[in-house]
């Protein structure tokens, strides 16, 4: 009984000193992001998207909503952490901010498959995928073929005062409650308050208005269903923002 009575004290000593020192269950992925003169770029920003949550990202067709967006460091060094599963890396090279989405011009990928897909990196918990030295050259940006319909929903975006809503973008959610990351973003709207959200397929999507993508307030409109057949585009659906 007393080496018993030992034995779970000591088990739980160990439990707390691994407590204590902070081990971590969280899946990591990092890398360091270097120019093709060997540098540490800068005012990078690394975007990861998970590939069981929706489609591979298509900035040319559709703006997907990243699981996670990251500054990199003065070093060019990112460090994410995340569930396990496998990921799609995007790294915005360009001067965009968080208003809107970035230029297609701007976004890379890393790494493509033998089939012109994007590749994805696998994170299991507790380990850590570090991707080492990533230099600009193996950035790639995914051209789409012009031929293919872009599956499209377009109308005006109304502030309270019914007058034309500027710089607000307009989010897809698969969900009338809207509870989760939206699916897909548009571009901000224009001056006249026009918006065009691009999906990647077909289906019904449940859409509303911000000015911002996490300005979520109380009295927000409802979000608007829309019925779309993939490669169509379905006009005059207007929202309002608050």
């Amino acid at each position: 009984m007393r080496i018993l009575k030992i034995s779970i004290v000591i088990l739980t000593v160990l439990s707390l000193t691994a407590i204590m020192a902070g081990e971590s269950t969280a899946a990591r992925i990092s890398g360091k992001l270097i120019t093709k003169e060997g540098n540490p770029m800068q005012r990078a920003m690394v975007f990861i998207f998970d590939d069981q949550s929706g489609p591979p990202p298509s900035p040319g067709k559709y703006w997907r909503v990243p699981e996670e967006v990251i500054t990199i460091d003065d070093e060019g060094i990112f460090t994410a952490e995340l569930k396990s599963g496998s990921y799609y890396i995007g790294v915005v090279t360009g001067s965009w901010s968080h208003e809107g989405t970035p230029r297609g011009e701007d976004f890379r990928f890393l790494g493509l498959k033998s089939d012109g897909g994007i590749k994805t990196y696998a994170v299991k918990e507790g380990e850590e995928n570090d991707l080492g030295l990533i230099s600009e050259t193996e950035l790639f940006q995914v051209i789409d073929r012009a031929e293919e319909k872009i599956t499209t929903i377009e109308g005006l975006v109304l502030n309270e005062n019914r007058g034309p809503a500027e710089k607000a973008m307009v989010m897809a959610y698969p969900t009338p409650l809207a509870d989760t990351e939206p699916l897909f973003v548009s571009d901000n709207t224009d001056i006249d308050g026009r918006y065009r959200l691009r999906l990647s397929t077909g289906g019904t999507y449940y859409i509303k208005a911000r000015y911002r993508f996490n300005a979520k307030s109380a009295d927000e409109e409802t979000p608007v269903a829309v019925q779309i057949e993939t490669g169509k585009t379905v006009t005059g659906i207007d929202l309002r923002v608050k």
